[in-house]
């Protein structure tokens, strides 16, 4: 029984897991990898139930009329190169696995009557103020103009608000723990996970923390904070003002960043579920420049430096995986 079988990457979740052994079991006709999951299975109560709503989606999926040959997916490359299973379709496995975790994890708890974008869906919401903001993809906020009031609730998603002038009427964005005020100014604002931030491009803003708002921290015209922790301080930095939300223009521009963030970045791109396999690939680091516009290529050319692999279920998920098995290629 191999060990290295019975480990996964710490942040992938129990469903994830369970669709790799059910990917792993339709794949190969091995008694060791079924031996090995019988003991993934039998190891905690939440991975049989796990492992038994995948192969529910799957008993149910299985029935679905086979994809056509232009449209089916190239076999899945994994380390273990077990002979495959005539007839069977291990991609779809994945796919309808995939699909019984998206279903509520895209648009979960959070959902707003107000503007929201699908996926590689750009969309600009002009506000009665005057104000207009441009909404990146997979983007969902509600926003309230009443009196001499005008706030903007980002859910989550990444946003670039113009805000029309008005001294008597502070503009404020909330994003989690932060809120940012202005009276009139161009700036981005992103909540992702627990991760916020704020860019200006234009003018001058206030940062605050709902934990301290007496004490905002000033951010002028190529300055930003970024925050993942909402017990630290706001952090002022600097950036040239061209490179704030680059997204706007179809860019992602990454500097000596995990290979697992620039995933992140990429997966409102990206339709279906995006699911990395291999902890030690997204702990590597890239630099580079590339297209939204063609997220599957730019998501190639990521983990091209890192010989990994990339595979398409239709528009059901995408899974990355580390290197083959075998000899290294000579670089």
């Amino acid at each position: 029984m191999s060990n290295d079988l019975l480990s996964f990457p710490p942040a992938l979740s129990l469903d994830d897991q369970a669709a790799d052994w059910l990917l792993r079991l339709e794949q190969a006709a091995d008694p060791a990898v079924a031996a090995d999951c019988t003991v993934w299975c039998a190891a905690d109560p939440a991975h049989q139930a796990a492992f038994d709503r995948a192969r529910r989606v799957w008993d149910l999926c299985r029935h679905l009329p086979a994809a056509q040959s232009s449209q089916a997916p190239a076999p899945i490359r994994h380390p273990v190169r077990p002979a495959r299973r005539t007839g069977r379709r291990p991609w779809l496995a994945a796919a309808c696995v995939a699909l019984l975790v998206l279903a509520g994890s895209v648009w979960g708890p959070g959902l707003t009557g107000g503007p929201r974008t699908g996926t590689a869906e750009w969309s600009q919401a002009d506000l009665t103020d005057g104000s207009h903001i441009l909404l990146a993809p997979q983007t969902a906020l509600s926003s309230d103009l009443k009196g001499d009031s005008r706030r903007v609730t980002l859910d989550h998603g990444d946003a670039f608000f113009t805000v029309s002038p008005d001294p008597a009427r502070p503009f404020r964005v909330i994003a989690g723990p932060l809120t940012v005020t202005v009276t009139g100014t161009r700036f981005a604002v992103s909540r992702r996970g627990s991760a916020v931030s704020v860019q200006v491009e234009e003018g001058r803003v206030l940062a605050s923390l709902s934990n301290r708002p007496d004490t905002p921290v000033p951010l002028t015209a190529g300055q930003a904070v970024r925050l993942e922790d909402p017990a630290n301080a706001l952090t002022p930095y600097t950036l040239p003002v061209d490179a704030i939300a680059p997204w706007r223009s179809g860019i992602l521009a990454v500097e000596n960043r995990p290979v697992a963030e620039v995933i992140d970045d990429l997966r409102p791109y990206l339709p279906g579920l995006v699911i990395l396999t291999d902890s030690a690939l997204g702990q590597q680091r890239v630099t580079g420049v590339y297209s939204l516009h063609t997220p599957q290529a730019a998501l190639r050319a990521v983990v091209a430096p890192f010989r990994g692999q990339v595979q398409a279920l239709g528009p059901l998920a995408t899974l990355i995986s580390g290197p083959e098995a075998g000899p290294a290629k000579p670089r």
